[in-house]
C-alpha cells in the first residue's frame, strides 16, 4: 500500500493518533480492515488538491489505510467537537458541501508525505 497525505493530517500508527510528518521507518499503521501494516519507507513530493473531507466519527479510509479527517490546524479532539452542530445538520438533511468542494479545486498543490506499508 501507498498512501499521500500532508503532514499535517493524522493517521493511526502505534495505535495512536499521530500526525504523517512524525512517521518514520518501522512504524506501524492501521489498515482499513483493522490489520496493521509495518511502514517501509517515507517520503515527500508536490501534488495537486487541497482536500479535507469529514466524517461523522471524523475517520476515513485512504488508500486502504485508516486515517483521520482532522489535521494540526485544530487539535482532533476540539475540532470533532466544534464540527458537532455540522454533524447534526447533516442529519437533519442540510446540505452545503458543493461549494466547499468546487472552491478546494482552485487551491495550490501542498506537501505529500508518501508512505509505503
Amino acid at each position: 500500500n501507498k498512501l499521500a497525505l500532508t503532514a499535517g493530517h493524522y493517521l493511526y500508527v502505534n495505535g495512536e493518533l499521530t500526525k504523517a510528518g512524525r512517521v518514520i521507518v518501522g512504524d506501524v499503521v492501521t489498515l482499513a480492515d483493522g490489520s496493521s501494516a509495518k511502514v517501509s519507507a517515507v517520503g515527500s513530493k508536490w501534488g495537486p488538491g487541497l482536500y479535507n473531507p469529514h466524517t461523522m466519527d471524523g475517520d476515513i479510509v485512504v488508500d486502504g489505510v485508516k486515517t483521520s479527517t482532522y489535521t494540526e490546524a485544530v487539535h482532533p479532539t476540539l475540532a470533532h467537537a466544534l464540527l458537532f452542530p455540522v454533524r447534526k445538520m447533516y442529519e437533519a438533511g442540510v446540505e452545503f458541501g458543493e461549494i466547499f468542494s468546487t472552491s478546494a479545486k482552485n487551491f495550490p498543490s501542498s506537501v505529500m508525505f508518501l508512505f509505503s506499508a
